[in-house]
């Protein structure tokens, strides 16, 4: 939060959020969020189940302490949660990921939020160049009230899929004028990650490989700020 005041002051235009991917408990969220109302537009997955209680009823106690908007792409990520989720009221904004909803799952989505008033939104590609053409055809076809659909720079790490990878400048992301996607498989690079990915002993994601990279040794908690090691 401190690291958010001190963007706040240095950009004092900028959209910024918090994503905690429900690592801090209930009161420390609380305590963390209630005076930031001012400087953050919304706070993601602040909290996690605990003491019995589902992440869907947190995040609304959540909610009812602080009227800070709420936003999730972890307790709403298929149809039986998206139902309990707008039950409890816990999320303002419903990050529907085409990773795990679909094409047509994704814009399904945009169009019932539009229909009940909240926000659409789409957050973290982190599945090489193709989700991130496909994350912009989803971006253009949503409905409603969108939040700015976002990526991560870490995960464009020169995989190439693609023979037209999608480009970032200024960071923005460049529109393709083709049909479709907008892109052309790279059949031969794709060919090479299909022979990768078979000669893994597991498929597993793991994200510790990643944080390693920025801190050497690094190993997953989830009650600890990934930085702070």
């Amino acid at each position: 939060m401190r690291t958010l005041k001190a963007l706040r002051k240095a950009f004092p235009d900028a959209r910024l959020n918090i994503d905690p991917n429900g690592a801090w408990s209930l009161s420390e969220a609380i305590r963390l969020s209630r005076e930031m109302s001012s400087l953050i537009t919304y706070v993601e997955d602040p909290c996690g189940p605990e003491d019995g209680f589902s992440g869907r009823e947190i995040m609304r106690e959540f909610k009812n302490a602080t009227n800070l908007p709420v936003a999730t792409n972890m307790i709403a990520t298929n149809w039986r949660q998206f139902y309990h989720t707008l039950l409890e009221s816990a999320c303002d904004i419903i990050l529907a990921n085409p990773h795990f909803w679909g094409f047509e799952g994704t814009i399904r989505i945009s169009q019932l939020l539009e229909q009940f008033g909240l926000t659409w939104g789409i957050h973290s590609n982190n599945h090489f160049d193709i989700t991130l053409a496909a994350f912009a055809h989803v971006g253009a076809a949503a409905v409603g009230n969108i939040a700015p659909v976002d990526t991560h720079w870490i995960w464009q790490d020169g995989q190439n899929l693609l023979l037209d990878t999608p480009e970032i400048r200024n960071g923005k992301l460049i529109l393709p004028s083709s049909p479709g996607l907008g892109v052309h498989i790279n059949r031969k690079r794709v060919e090479e990650a299909r022979r990768l990915y078979e000669s893994l002993e597991k498929h597993e994601r793991d994200d510790a490989e990643y944080m390693q990279y920025l801190i050497p040794g690094w190993k997953y908690d989830s009650k600890r700020p990934c930085l702070c090691r």
